[in-house]
């Protein structure tokens, strides 16, 4: 899995990177696709440089899947919450996205044993 990871307003540290390869790692399993590159964009985004309480550090995950792009965006005071909380509703996205392509793929055999049958 590829990572595109932008900064703004917010120093570049290895630990942070770190985190990052932590917290993410689990993707590439969870959706067992091997067909193709998963190309994970993460942005980080410190709101502003004058507020000192409330929410004040940003993450959004972008994750580009066939048929659709997950996007994910959470603000917390602290920037491992905010990625904690972002991966969790990311897996919600990728599991309702693995159930549609189920579904999708249900229908298609059904639609083709009927036609089977009617020959």
């Amino acid at each position: 899995m590829e990572y595109k990871i932008k900064f703004t307003n917010i120093s570049l540290s290895d630990n942070l990177k770190k985190l990052i390869f932590k917290k993410t790692n689990w993707i590439e399993k969870f959706l067992g696709i091997k067909d193709f590159s998963i190309v994970l964009g993460v942005e980080f985004e410190k709101l502003t440089s004058r507020q000192h309480k409330g929410r004040v550090f940003r993450v959004e995950l972008n994750l580009p899947l066939p048929g659709r792009t997950l996007r994910v965006e959470k603000t917390s005071d602290d920037m491992i919450k905010a990625i904690d909380e972002a991966k969790d509703v990311l897996k919600k996205e990728i599991k309702t996205y693995k159930e549609k392509i189920k579904r999708k793929e249900e229908k298609n055999f059904r639609k083709i044993k009927i036609s089977s049958r009617n020959e």
